[in-house]
């Protein structure tokens, strides 16, 4: 018996069945786009609202950009499927590639933005832009070590994305020492890492907006 996934069809409906496969290779191009967007948007960040701003808007191309791919998707899949049912062509393959098609798609669009948790972080760069604005930000003094990673804010991360931040070591007087995140252009401010600083930071993120040597630490 030959497996239903490969029964034949008509030629119309091998033709509407390849464009199901051939649909979820542009679908995954866009979405791969969507994850490399963010070197174009964050190329010219250098204050900690110009790299908060570019990564808010790179989180909603992810986010948003996504729901639509996967939305387009679907409108397109169930096309498909009502041009084959008035051909006469419709064979149960063409619901699992239709299904396989879909998962792939997800995978890109849906799943890999929401694992990144790019929903909380949308909420957190839009609170910390307002914290910069209306000048509520955080100040702690400690010592800071610049040198501990340079990945960038949190999200989807690629090998070679830009990093317009390094991701850095504050230890307040104290306290536990945790992590915040330093503008690159602020690293040789920090040169000599047993100084203390005043470092003014916003509350959600942690990007560093100001750092001033302390007076009397």
């Amino acid at each position: 018996m030959i497996p239903i996934f490969y029964r034949k069809t008509d030629r119309k409906g091998n033709i509407l069945f390849g464009m199901q496969f051939l649909l979820t290779m542009p679908m995954i191009g866009l979405a791969t786009l969507a994850l490399y967007s963010s070197g174009w948007l964050l190329e010219q960040a250098h204050t900690a609202l110009e790299i908060i701003s570019g990564y808010l808007t790179w989180y909603r191309v992810l986010l948003w950009g996504g729901l639509l791919l996967t939305i387009a998707a679907l409108f397109l899949h169930i096309l498909i499927f009502v041009k084959l049912k008035k051909a006469g062509s419709f064979a149960p393959q063409h619901i699992y590639m239709a299904l396989l098609s879909l998962i792939l798609i997800c995978i890109f669009t849906v799943f890999m933005p929401i694992s990144e948790e790019v929903p909380s972080l949308i909420r957190d760069a839009k609170s910390d832009i307002a914290a910069i604005e209306n000048n509520q930000l955080v100040v702690a003094t400690g010592q800071l070590n610049a040198e501990v990673s340079s990945r960038g804010l949190p999200g989807p991360y690629r090998e070679g994305a830009p990093a317009p931040v390094a991701k850095a070591n504050l230890k307040p007087i104290d306290e536990e020492f945790f992590f915040v995140y330093l503008p690159v252009d602020m690293k040789t401010v920090t040169a000599g890492g047993s100084q203390y600083f005043d470092i003014v930071y916003t509350p959600k993120l942690n990007v560093v907006v100001e750092i001033i040597p302390a007076e009397n630490a």
